[in-house]
């Protein structure tokens, strides 16, 4: 069985620019894995519906165009969007948070990115918790799963 995740934007197989740092946004991380560019630590926002004019506010407010949109698995019409900050050219990336809540409904994932940074999820309902998918160092990740662990029940992954 074949499953099906949540690109941002259409599918196309344009690769991501390189991006600028820039100020009171989080950027958000690509990486080419099995041929596709899967983003890491997109800024998730709940919504109010799936109208466009609710999800162009939300992508405003990242200053992002493309966005994941992720229903919960738990509780009825909760819906959250992950959007690329800052990211004009994340059109067909692939949602690392997506396949993620694909495989898992209350989760804490943990994983490496490179050498000195790891790619922190937190899922609650089968959707990311705002502000809860992050880039961060190990000392800055054992933090936040403590805090998390102690209050919040979570398959541990990673």
């Amino acid at each position: 069985m074949a499953l099906s995740f949540p690109t941002l934007g259409a599918s196309s197989n344009e690769l991501a620019a390189p991006m600028m740092l820039r100020v009171n946004h989080k950027l958000p991380v690509a990486k080419r894995l099995s041929g596709r560019s899967v983003v890491f630590s997109l800024e998730w926002h709940r919504v109010e519906s799936s109208h466009a004019s609710s999800l162009k506010r939300v992508c405003d407010d990242s200053e992002g165009i493309y966005g994941a949109l992720l229903e919960s698995k738990t509780r009825e019409s909760e819906l959250v969007l992950g959007v690329a900050a800052k990211t004009p050219k994340a059109k067909g990336w692939v949602c690392a948070a997506s396949v993620a809540a694909e495989l898992y409904e209350n989760a804490l994932i943990v994983l490496p990115i490179n050498d000195q940074q790891f790619w922190l999820l937190a899922l609650c309902g089968g959707v990311p918790v705002p502000g809860k998918e992050i880039i961060v160092s190990v000392s800055e990740a054992t933090l936040i799963v403590n805090d998390l662990l102690s209050a919040f029940e979570f398959e541990c992954v990673g």
